[in-house]
């Protein structure tokens, strides 16, 4: 039934995995679960399992999505690639050895050559490209960083999406109850003459209304769960997430938009990623101008003769005359995209600045609208189920009044719902835009 934690049972800390956790700590409040040894696999899949089975709270899905999504698991071995290539930029390249046996034609005793040379421009450069793969290591893991705070925000829209949709659902529910029970009360009013077709008809309509309403709310509880449980990564008919029935409050106040420009700049990973790139363009470009060629090697070694008269043993040096390339179009391209990077760094600035203010005003507009109905549309249209209630009670109003009072508070309360649901997630998204917690 759940796709939960197959394989997991080798999800080990590797090198360069604990400074992505210690970058995405402080930025979600939640550490990377890993499963730090082969023991701990079946108490790891024992606790997301029990998680699953209960009340799933933000918390929890986190905690799941972070040790579970695909994706993110994939996304993760771009450390291990780069560790390797690391490894692979530390070692020099092999000797080479040579052999020449020449035979005369004529008969006779032949000779042979033995060389065995290494490449020189590995020991000048070894430490320049071990400089490029270090960062290129840190470029892994600030796009596994970016990939773990974009994958929070997500599970925490599609959270509060699916929280919002079960919460509507159940008020949906027991409205349909109360509708279905009325037409029973209109059908045995006009079983017994107390009222006519067309009240029976209003009451008929009703029902159809709230059966429809409640229908709706089923296929959205339906539609909100799927994109919850890809994130969680976890899947099947059968599954139901279990989650807490009520959105929580507005929270005190908003943070101003003084700083938070500036703090997206500081600590959005996406950002960081394309001042790495620059970064390690100029070190490419360093290491390009060490020869006349990257390509070319510059070969040293020792050489042993052997013919008739004995043996010769000397130096033997190869290197490459640059006459026709001098590999000036792999400097000017390198040079290209190191100028081609920083303005990318700039564009992508701006468009963070950008994102930071129109997610800042989307929740500012989300808190509005959920404030104006909780403090005015709510209390007043309970405050009209309240008067409808006590005409009821002193027989100048009838039950049906009492009810369509009743279904307009109910429709207020759902679009209260949908407001408190726009402002968690405009908040979450805010948090995208800023890279981590909000201040």
């Amino acid at each position: 039934m759940i796709g939960l934690v197959a394989g997991c049972a080798s999800i080990p800390k590797r090198e360069g995995w604990q400074e992505v956790e210690k970058m995405t700590e402080p930025r979600t409040g939640i550490s990377l679960p890993w499963v730090r040894e082969e023991a701990e696999a079946p108490t790891a899949m024992s606790t997301l399992q029990a998680w699953m089975a209960s009340d799933l709270t933000l918390e929890r899905a986190l905690h799941i999505a972070l040790f579970n999504n695909r994706s993110l698991r994939a996304k993760f071995e771009d450390i291990g690639i780069a560790g390797g290539a690391g490894d692979q930029a530390s070692v020099l390249s092999n000797p080479r050895l040579k052999f020449e046996a020449l035979m005369p034609g004529g008969g006779g005793p032949g000779s042979h050559k033995v060389s065995v040379t290494q490449n020189l421009l590995d020991l000048f450069v070894a430490p320049s490209r071990r400089g490029v793969a270090d960062a290129q290591m840190e470029r892994a893991q600030l796009e596994v960083s970016d990939a773990v705070v974009n994958l929070a925000a997500d599970v925490k829209a599609a959270f509060y999406t699916y929280q919002g949709a079960v919460q509507t659902q159940m008020m949906r529910q027991r409205m349909f109850d109360a509708a279905e029970a009325t037409v029973e009360l209109a059908k045995r009013q006009k079983a017994a003459g107390n009222i006519s077709d067309l009240d029976i008809a209003h009451q008929q309509a009703l029902y159809h209304q709230a059966h429809l309403a409640y229908t709706s709310s089923q296929a959205d509880v339906a539609v909100a769960h799927e994109p919850l449980a890809r994130r969680l990564g976890v899947s099947g008919l059968s599954l139901t997430l279990h989650v807490g029935a009520s959105l929580p409050e507005l929270t005190s106040a908003d943070p101003v938009l003084e700083g938070l420009e500036d703090l997206a700049l500081k600590q959005r990973f996406d950002l960081q990623v394309i001042r790495q790139d620059t970064q390690i363009l100029e070190r490419t470009q360093a290491i390009a101008g060490v020869g006349p060629s990257m390509a070319s090697a510059v070969e040293m070694g020792l050489v042993h003769e052997q013919d008739s008269s004995g043996f010769k043993l000397g130096p033997d040096v190869e290197l490459p005359i640059p006459i026709f390339d001098q590999r000036g179009g792999v400097t000017r391209q390198l040079e290209a995209q190191r100028r081609q990077s920083q303005q990318r760094e700039q564009a992508k600035e701006l468009d963070v600045r950008t994102e930071v203010r129109l997610a800042r005003t989307k929740l500012l507009t989300a808190r509005q609208r959920a404030d104006y109905y909780r403090d005015a549309v709510l209390p007043n249209a309970e405050e009209i189920v309240k008067r409808e209630l006590q005409h009821y009670n002193f027989m100048l109003r009838g039950v049906y009044d009492l009810l369509l009072a009743k279904q307009q508070e109910v429709h207020v309360r759902k679009e209260l719902i949908e407001a408190l649901r726009d402002y968690w997630i405009a908040r979450s998204e805010l948090e995208r835009s800023v890279g981590g917690k909000l201040p």
